[in-house]
């Protein structure tokens, strides 16, 4: 069992589920409250933990702030964010036995 408490019997880390909930509850806050939040995907987190200087380990980054103004935007982002998404199919993220 760690110093925090948070080791269960079976070897998992109790404090990466409690940091999905607390996810879940900013980003419902933050959209209560007017402001657009993004969980962060496909960062280094050893990188992170060197520019910020943490001691520790990265879970999750979440971008917080307000909507932008779209006219702002270089042609190439007005564009980007005006098409239609593009999602890879499920197989070619996970693999499948």
């Amino acid at each position: 069992m760690n110093d925090f408490g948070c080791q269960l019997s079976d070897g998992r880390n109790y404090a990466l589920f409690d940091t999905g909930t607390a996810v879940g509850f900013l980003l419902a806050q933050a959209t209560q409250m007017g402001l657009v939040a993004h969980p962060v995907a496909g960062y280094d987190p050893l990188k992170v933990k060197e520019i910020l200087e943490i001691d520790g380990i990265v879970i999750t980054i979440i971008a917080v702030g307000y909507w932008g103004n779209f006219e702002m935007l270089n042609e190439k982002h007005t564009q980007a964010e005006q098409s239609e998404r593009n999602r890879q199919p499920l197989e070619n993220i996970l693999k499948f036995e």
